[in-house]
């Protein structure tokens, strides 16, 4: 027990995976908040050193001075554990990965909040930025679809983020490289390890190019660079007026976009206001730049309009026979203790597709609950196309009807979709 416990205080943990996040936010801040003083932006760049060599001092220093902290403690806890006759190879290569892994998690935080620094004139404006650069894709882009098309979509199936999303957000990164509900696992988060890197090296290089075309007169200004407000503006605005029509919404308890499509327009207008009298620090520009503003509201009533009216046919998608490799019906059991038991199944190939399909045209036939009770059969299928291209696509459906479908009676007789289907064979998970 004792080795087991020094193992996963020596592993990568949250605690230095929250250490590391604050002092790559704190040293970046201090090094480089010069660029938000005119006085000190106008001392430092007049200067005798090329803004090339500036950069890179400034990137030693501070990621000089967080490897030498870390390497030095990392040493110590080593020498500690070894010291009390618990200095194995294991217990090395747990310390080793904790240091790559706090190495990474600085580094990628170091960036953003250089990124925001260099973007921005104004150290609020820059923690307000890091904030948005951290969360804006996993969190404001990657639920923006499910937050629609869950309320607008009657087939549709709630999954977890796609993992792609979590290597755009520095936050993210640093968690999924650290983060384990066990023993910490080389197996499971290398690919998060690597994105970390990845990540510095690529936010790193735009770093450098925009720290070389900043302009020192920008001090002091909301953000740095001009043109690129209105597309800042713009990608804050959508998704955030987009949010707030589905919060007004869902607090009105009326069935109706009305109160939807009230506050989205509602909420672009206002925001929209808001951000462009920030980025001019002037009261007047709450009611500037229309044209951007109409492009803007009509976009967000666009997309709108593409789930209410399901203009790409995503409740009535079925592929066609010849596209699909593989299809699992699956059913949802519970257990004894209420826990969801599904995906219970390997799916239907071959010669069989064609059956699944009329079983699930069958389902979809009665996807519409009568007016009267008169019905006695009631359950949700979810329905997985395995395509031959490769991609998954899932949808639900709630079935209504006097009986269990017939058309899946008729695929009980297939002993493959019967051994995976039926409740009875999977009466040791009840």
């Amino acid at each position: 027990y004792v080795k087991e416990g020094l193992t996963s205080l020596c592993s990568p943990n949250v605690l230095n995976m929250m250490i590391a996040i604050f002092l790559g936010i704190y040293l970046a801040f201090e090094f480089f908040r010069y660029m938000h003083s005119r006085k000190e932006s106008d001392f430092y760049d007049s200067m005798p050193i090329c803004k090339e060599k500036w950069f890179l001092n400034l990137f030693a220093s501070s990621v000089g001075l967080f490897l030498v902290l870390a390497t030095v403690t990392n040493a110590i806890e080593f020498s500690i554990v070894y010291s009390v006759g618990y200095g194995s190879k294991h217990i090395f290569m747990s310390i080793l990965w904790n240091l790559i892994c706090t190495i990474g998690t600085f580094a990628v935080c170091w960036v953003t909040t250089v990124l925001a620094m260099i973007m921005t004139g104004h150290s609020i404006i820059a923690f307000l930025g890091f904030g948005a650069i951290a969360c804006y894709i996993p969190l404001i882009i990657g639920y923006l679809f499910p937050l629609y098309a869950n309320p607008f979509f009657k087939t549709y199936v709630l999954r977890d983020l796609p993992s792609i999303y979590y290597y755009f957000s520095p936050i993210s990164l640093a968690y999924k490289a650290t983060h384990n509900y066990s023993v910490w696992n080389i197996n499971e988060h290398w690919p998060y390890i690597i994105g970390c890197y990845i990540f510095t090296i690529l936010v790193g290089l735009v770093c450098y190019i925009l720290f070389l075309r900043r302009p020192s007169e920008s001090a002091g200004r909301a953000m740095a660079f001009e043109k690129t407000n209105s597309r800042i503006r713009i990608m804050i605005v959508i998704p955030l007026a987009l949010y707030a029509g589905l919060f007004l919404n869902e607090i009105t308890s009326v069935d109706s976009t009305i109160w939807l499509l009230f506050g989205v327009v509602f909420t672009a207008c206002i925001l929209h206001g808001i951000i462009e009298a920030i980025f001019q620090f002037d009261i007047k520009a709450l009611v500037s730049k229309k044209r951007q503003l109409l492009f803007t509201v009509l976009f967000c009533l666009a997309f709108v309009l593409v789930f209410w009216a399901d203009v790409f046919q995503f409740d009535n998608f079925v592929p066609d026979e010849d596209d699909v490799k593989c299809i699992k019906i699956d059913t949802y059991f519970f257990d004894h203790n209420g826990n969801l038991i599904n995906n219970l199944q390997d799916g239907l190939s071959g010669e069989y597709v064609d059956d699944a399909l009329d079983a699930i045209q069958d389902i979809r036939s009665h996807t519409e609950a009568p007016d009267s009770d008169d019905y006695i059969y009631t359950n949700d299928f979810k329905i997985t196309y395995e395509l031959k291209n490769g991609k998954t696509r899932q949808r639900r459906y709630s079935y209504y009807g006097n009986s269990f479908p017939e058309s899946l009676n008729t695929l009980s007789t297939i002993k493959d979709f019967k051994d995976d289907f039926c409740i009875l064979y999977h009466l040791d998970k009840i």
